[in-house]
Parts: C-alpha cells; sequence; structure tokens
C-alpha cells in the first residue's frame, strides 16, 4: 500500500483502470469458453439427437401404418380396400426407406454416434429383414385369394415382428431423449449467473 501512495494520482488511476481492464477480459475470455462449451451442447441436441429422433418417430409411424394396414389387407373383404391398404403399405415403406437413408448418412458420417445407437439401430434392421418378406408374402397370399393361410401368417408371425420392431424404434426414440436430457442438465449445471 506504501507503493500506491507515493504514485502520482494519474499513475494510480492508469494502474486502477488497467487492472479493470484485465479483469473484463480475463472474464470475457472465461465467458466465451463457457458458451461454446453451452453452444456445443446445444448443437448436439439440435442438430444430432432431436435429428435421429426425428427420424426414428417416422420410423414409427411408418411402421405402425403398415401394421394397420396389413391387418386391412387380410380383414377386408373387398378387392379394391385391400389394394387401398397395400398402397398405403408401399406409400409407407417409402417413407421408411426415405428415413432410413438419411439416419444411414447420418451414421455414416458422425462421429458423435454411440456404441448403444448403432446396437440399437442394427437391431432395428434385423427386424425389418425379417418382417418386409412376410408383409409381401401376406399380400401375395390375399391377392391369390388364400385369406386364411395371410390370416396365419399375420398372427402367428408377422404381429410379434411389428410388435417388436416398434419396441426397438421405441428403445432408440427414448435413447436420443436420455441423451438430450443429459445434454440439457449439463447446461443447466454449467451456465454462469
Amino acid at each position: 500500500m506504501y507503493v500506491f501512495r507515493n504514485m502520482r494520482i494519474v499513475t494510480r488511476m492508469i494502474l486502477a483502470f488497467s487492472g479493470i481492464l484485465i479483469l473484463a477480459i480475463c472474464l470475457t475470455l472465461i465467458s466465451t469458453r463457457e458458451m461454446s462449451f453451452i453452444e456445443g451442447h446445444l448443437n448436439t441436441i439440435n442438430d444430432l439427437n432431436s435429428v435421429k429422433q426425428r427420424f426414428a418417430i417416422n420410423f414409427r409411424g411408418s411402421v405402425h401404418d403398415r401394421a394397420i394396414s396389413i391387418r386391412d389387407v387380410v380383414l377386408h373383404s373387398d378387392v379394391a380396400e385391400v389394394e387401398k391398404a397395400v398402397s398405403v403399405i408401399k406409400r409407407r415403406e417409402d417413407f421408411y426407406a426415405e428415413s432410413a437413408v438419411r439416419l444411414d448418412e447420418m451414421f455414416k458420417a458422425g462421429s458423435d454416434i454411440t456404441s448403444e445407437e448403432r446396437l440399437i439401430l442394427q437391431d432395428i434392421k434385423l427386424i425389418e429383414t425379417r418382417t418386409l418378406p412376410l408383409i409381401v408374402q401376406i399380400i401375395d397370399l390375399r391377392r391369390n385369394g388364400d385369406q386364411f393361410a395371410a390370416h396365419q401368417i399375420l398372427m402367428n408371425d408377422a404381429r410379434s415382428l411389428f410388435d417388436e420392431w416398434l419396441i426397438q424404434i421405441n428403445r432408440f426414440i427414448d435413447l436420443q431423449e436420455r441423451m438430450d436430457m443429459r445434454d440439457a442438465a449439463w447446461n443447466r449445471e454449467n451456465l454462469i449467473y
């Protein structure tokens, strides 16, 4: 303190303002760094997890609609209604394929994909490859007039596969939601007030 008393007032003011300026610069640098971390987590939520979740929701809607439509294929006695249900199945299959291609592109390009995500997506694809041939088989049987055999395949095989398919898709959606909540919690804990 004695040193400051011997300084001229101008020198003391310069030192005081310099100290305040250095503190302001330090606070700015720290805040910028923290905001960069927060922005990174928000980008993960918005640009990755939410997009993957959207594709999975598209999957779920498509699978659900196809399950209802394949039931209609089996149960309708009117050929026109059967064909109407088949066209719904085709449209929903195309919609699913669009989402699958885009999700696969994200998985190929991204290093931010977890092993759990890869495993669940692999399970979804496995069930899809087991279910799609049954859909084709049911439609073919129904078009050839064998409603009983189509009904048997639907009840004995396809129904449980559709259920499992939806369960795996919901696992993927739930995982994305948990990842979003984890990143949001990190942001809340690390915000500077």
